[in-house]
């Protein structure tokens, strides 16, 4: 892998009691002039009490500096849920030349 990427990996979790069948996390990332889309991933079925982990690379020459990464599970509503309010994860990180720290 080149020194500039680095590779970001999320957990998945069925939290419920039936099949989470296939559908798309996506990764975001926010920071000063960046707001954009890092990677959508095709997520298989998860079983009830299972996990899965997805990930995406990041290209840090998009500088030094504070930034927001969102990953979202069923990112397009493709699931029918009880509960939509746990799909999302944020982490907050601060990038300097080839090292990222949570904020």
């Amino acid at each position: 892998m080149l020194p500039q990427v680095v590779e970001l990996t999320a957990t998945i979790a069925n939290v419920g009691d039936a099949v989470a069948d296939e559908t798309l996390t996506r990764f975001w990332l926010q920071g000063t002039g960046v707001n954009r889309e890092l990677r959508v991933v095709n997520t298989p079925e998860v079983l009830p009490g299972d996990e899965i982990e997805v990930t995406a690379l990041w290209d840090l020459r998009d500088g030094p500096g504070s930034y927001t990464i969102t990953v979202s599970a069923d990112a397009f509503s493709q699931l029918e849920e009880a509960r939509k309010d746990n799909n999302t994860g944020v982490l907050r990180v601060s990038v300097r030349g080839t090292r990222v720290r949570p904020a």
